[in-house]
């Protein structure tokens, strides 16, 4: 199906959302042609001339980040022969690096695109926002990337950790990719929700609580094997999720069907009907078995079921307004892969054809 997302917005916050913005006209081509040309155009940051330029300067931050980051905790580790310390020279070192290579590549930016450094700013569309974010995201990556190589203790939380970055920065890839007209800062989806980044702030309490209190039972690489599996398959559907629906893929549904919305139906759709929602439910799940962390288990597996028995039925019944029976047919044959979301399915169609 098409207007998949990975927003946590609750179905019944939606409708509201929509309620509200449905008397709302937009505003005809030639009121907005008018009110530009009524003022001096003001030039960005950065261009979005093509989608795969972005994606160049993105891909070369989060690699320099990796290099950096491995790099200067590989050095810390052979002068300490300890446990990696957050502010040893080495790290202030590589952080130092860090920010030396990312002022440069602004630089080169600004020479580049005929830009003064006054104009440069850290707004939600501007590169350098998302150079300094992109560098941050590979300075963690590589720096739990050493931190588990070297200690089995931390592995899982080492893995924990690169697999947050890999969503996040393949989530503003993605929006890259096919939405770089809109795309922002919020499209790395770091400023998700304050339940989300809350559960991920109780998930690292537990598992570093636990490892101190019960270092032996962190060290069970058969949950970690079984969490990582769901991890990889997550991920896996939620990326073939954005590279089956291209464009039809968006972060929040939308009430009314624009022209070129399409029913995608093959790809990872023709698996479940709902793969980028599939991905993102075991996916977080998953981090919480490779962590081992009992109780954060059970919460993220009841809270993410809670919230898509709320989504997905409402997303359904507008999908079955915009395709009718074709999505009916669809619906019948693919199956939704989330446990007892089936009937939760089922059960609103029954209410709602009974009101």
């Amino acid at each position: 199906s098409t207007q998949r997302h990975g927003g946590l917005e609750s179905g019944s916050k939606m409708k509201r959302r929509q309620v509200e913005g449905a008397s709302a006209e937009p505003s005809s081509p030639s009121s907005s042609s008018s009110e530009e040309s009524s003022e001096a155009p003001v030039r960005p940051l950065y261009s979005f001339q093509s989608a795969t330029s972005v994606i160049r300067w993105n891909i070369i931050a989060i690699v320099q980040g990796i290099v950096i980051g491995m790099t200067g905790n590989a050095l810390q580790q052979a002068v300490f022969k300890q446990a990696l310390i957050p502010l040893s020279g080495w790290t202030l070192s590589s952080l130092f690096l860090l920010a030396t290579v990312t002022f440069t590549a602004l630089l080169y930016h600004c020479y580049r695109n005929e830009i003064s450094l006054k104009t440069v700013s850290f707004g939600k569309r501007s590169l350098s926002t998302y150079v300094v974010t992109s560098f941050a995201l590979g300075q963690l990556l590589g720096y739990f990337l050493v931190l588990g190589s070297y200690f089995p203790l931390w592995r899982s939380f080492a893995l924990y950790i690169v697999s947050l970055v890999w969503f996040h920065f393949s989530e503003f890839l993605f929006n890259v990719a096919y939405h770089f007209k809109t795309v922002s800062w919020d499209s790395f989806l770091l400023n998700h929700s304050v339940a989300y980044c809350s559960a991920i702030f109780v998930s690292c309490v537990e598992h570093l609580v636990e490892i101190f209190l019960f270092p032996d039972f962190k060290q069970n690489y058969l949950f970690t094997g079984a969490g990582l599996c769901l991890v990889c398959v997550g991920l896996t559907f939620r990326a073939g999720a954005f590279l089956s629906a291209r464009d039809n893929f968006t972060h929040k549904i939308r009430a009314y069907k624009d022209a070129g919305h399409v029913l995608v139906t093959g790809g990872f759709y023709r698996i479940v009907r709902h793969p980028g929602y599939f991905g993102w439910f075991w996916w977080s799940v998953g981090t919480q078995v490779m962590l081992v962390n009992p109780i954060c288990i059970v919460a993220f597996f009841v809270t993410s079921w809670l919230f898509f028995a709320d989504r997905i039925p409402y997303e359904e019944d507008t999908l079955l307004v915009f395709f009718g029976s074709a999505y009916a047919d669809y619906r019948r044959r693919t199956p939704v892969g989330i446990p007892g979301i089936e009937y939760m399915v089922k059960k609103n169609s029954v209410n709602t054809s009974s009101s």
